[in-house]
């Protein structure tokens, strides 16, 4: 039997399943300031899951790429920097201290820095890679996790993070953005995220893990696919249940 048979054979619809992308570039940036206290422990599972699942599935997949781990309070703290992912070693507890809560919000700077780095990964790849005009078919993948609004960053802002956030993703960039305290798609939107991949979460510990666990498989699946899908209304009610509740 091929061992590239899943990726030809048609299913019941007609349809040629999708082929993973050649390569993956990932890049987690979480917000590990003082206000994140009720969320630590969800922070840092979901960093740590994040990080185990997308190196998993990237070597299944034969994909070639790196991933990268920054965080954010006062300073900013890369804590894995275009590591390949056959050489990826994280544990629960380096996940553990990386999340640990201090300091205030680096966020525009932190952020803005992370997104231009992957999305200058990706075009590098593209170019060393292209042949006879045939582009390679590459995915660059960014999360942006946070629950506060910048109050320490002293090079970029808001527009600057806008702006290279819509860059990224005219090169193909899926950008992530999961967000507590405040309405995920709409500040999303306002830092160039799409809304549909904008996800609220509620500062407490079970309904941020919920929110990190899926945004990941959401990641995932685009790892798998190349393609993306809006997060889905039910995953929108688990994540943060007070946005739908009505008051009368």
């Amino acid at each position: 039997m091929l061992s590239c048979l899943s990726n030809v054979k048609r299913s019941e619809e007609k349809l040629r399943p999708t082929v993973p992308p050649q390569a993956v570039f990932a890049s987690y940036c979480g917000d590990c300031s003082g206000s994140m206290e009720n969320m630590k422990k969800a922070s840092a599972t979901g960093c740590y899951e994040w990080v185990k699942d997308i190196t998993s599935d990237c070597i299944i997949n034969s994909q070639e790429g790196n991933i990268s781990v920054t965080f954010f309070d006062t300073n900013t703290y890369k804590r894995m920097e275009n590591v390949d992912f056959k050489d990826v070693v994280i544990s629960q507890k380096d996940a553990d201290y990386w999340a640990k809560p201090r300091g205030m919000t680096k966020l525009y700077d932190t952020a803005t820095m992370s997104v231009k780095t992957l999305h200058n990964q990706v075009l590098k790849y593209k170019e060393e890679h292209t042949k006879n005009g045939m582009v390679p078919n590459v995915m660059g993948l960014f999360a942006l996790n946070t629950d506060g609004f910048d109050n320490k960053s002293v090079i970029c802002n808001r527009g600057v993070l806008k702006k290279a956030i819509e860059d990224a993703k005219k090169d193909g960039v899926v950008c992530f953005f999961l967000a507590a305290n405040m309405n995920a798609e709409i500040v999303g939107e306002s830092f160039g995220f799409n809304t549909e991949h904008s996800l609220s979460m509620d500062s407490n510990e079970c309904n941020a893990d919920f929110a990190f666990r899926s945004c990941t498989q959401e990641m995932r699946r685009a790892t798998s696919t190349g393609f993306t899908r809006a997060i889905p209304i039910n995953l929108r009610q688990e994540a943060c249940p007070s946005q739908f509740n009505n008051t009368f």
